[in-house]
């Protein structure tokens, strides 16, 4: 069986905003999709849109794209997380301090969502410290689990 050859250019991209640009138009045009990490999961799985099933990937330039999705690149990625679940805490907390009339069960419910999210933060934290100081996975890994992952009816072709 011959398989559809897709290539995307890691010249063409540099974050993941980008790359999913080039997703979508070397993989997927004009098909609307999630444009986040789980969705480009489902994409890499086969079978999506009018994707085939299996199919080969050539990734040119993959050296140019290692370095953009290396360990600077997750630390400030896994900050911008940082700061976005900071302003989630901060709407929970004034939600809480202002829910004096809420029956108990709600409240509750509440006080656990914030715990949880507070929780949440402290391993965010220390994700962007293991990618500062360049340990753990980087972005890049986590798109090359994708490709490799179980399940995978994928070719892929590094160059």
């Amino acid at each position: 069986m011959d398989k559809p050859t897709f290539v995307i250019d890691g010249n063409n991209f540099h974050d993941f905003d980008s790359l999913f640009d080039e997703v979508e138009k070397s993989l997927i045009p004009n098909v609307q999709w999630g444009r986040n990490l789980n969705a480009l999961n489902d994409i890499l799985r086969g079978d999506f849109g009018s994707l085939p099933r299996f199919f080969i990937l050539v990734w040119k330039n993959i050296n140019k794209s290692k370095r953009d999705f290396g360990y600077e690149a997750t630390a400030v990625f896994w900050q911008e997380g940082i700061e976005e679940w900071k302003r989630q805490i901060g709407i929970l907390q004034e939600e809480y301090t202002n829910t004096h009339n809420l029956d108990a069960l709600k409240r509750k419910r509440l006080k656990n969502s914030l715990e949880s999210s507070q929780e949440y933060l402290i391993t965010l934290n220390e994700n962007v410290r293991l990618a500062q100081q360049q340990q753990g996975q980087t972005m890049f890994d986590w798109v090359m689990e994708m490709i490799y992952g179980d399940d995978k009816d994928i070719e892929f072709r590094p160059e």
